[in-house]
């Protein structure tokens, strides 16, 4: 496990946690630094998210694996985790 500092007040709007969330994980995935998510390339990067997610919905195989799918059976009863 890595732990990295980050700056104080980074998301300056409060609404790009997320896209800051998958961003900082992509950039360890992929072993680039982190000063490269900023508050000025959050939101092409927020743009970017958006427009990907659209066109994965859009991809047949995708929505074939989805009309196919079925949830797991989950146990219902009562656990005491005390």
């Amino acid at each position: 496990v890595e732990v990295s500092g980050l700056p104080p007040n980074l998301n300056r709007s409060c609404c790009d946690c997320g896209v800051y969330a998958l961003k900082y994980i992509e950039s360890h995935m992929l072993n680039l630094p982190l000063d490269l998510i900023n508050e000025d390339n959050i939101r092409e990067a927020r743009l970017k998210l958006a427009v990907d997610l659209w066109a994965a919905s859009k991809d047949p195989v995708l929505i074939d694996r989805m009309e196919k799918y079925e949830p797991h059976n989950n146990s219902s009863d009562i656990v005491d985790v005390s």
